[in-house]
């Protein structure tokens, strides 16, 4: 590698907002402000829920359910 060309690569500490502090590196050189972290985030949590709003789940499989069955089989005779 060529000597001075690349930036400075070093130690940041990245804090997010439910007060979680992840140590990592950076070439940003300062440290960082999270918004959701894995300890926060619903996904990670295991706390995400689905909500069905107004049934729009029911109201796709009422609309277009039909296009992924197959026909019935007729009896062979």
């Amino acid at each position: 590698m060529k000597a001075d060309i690349h930036p400075v690569y070093e130690d940041v500490v990245a804090t997010c907002s439910c007060g979680n502090v992840i140590h990592t590196r950076s070439n940003l050189a300062k440290p960082l402000s999270l918004d959701v972290c894995n300890e926060c985030h619903p996904f990670y949590t295991g706390k995400q829920k689905t909500l069905d709003t107004g049934g729009r789940v029911q109201r796709f499989a009422d609309r277009f359910g039909a296009f992924g069955k197959k026909p019935a089989a007729t009896p062979a005779e």
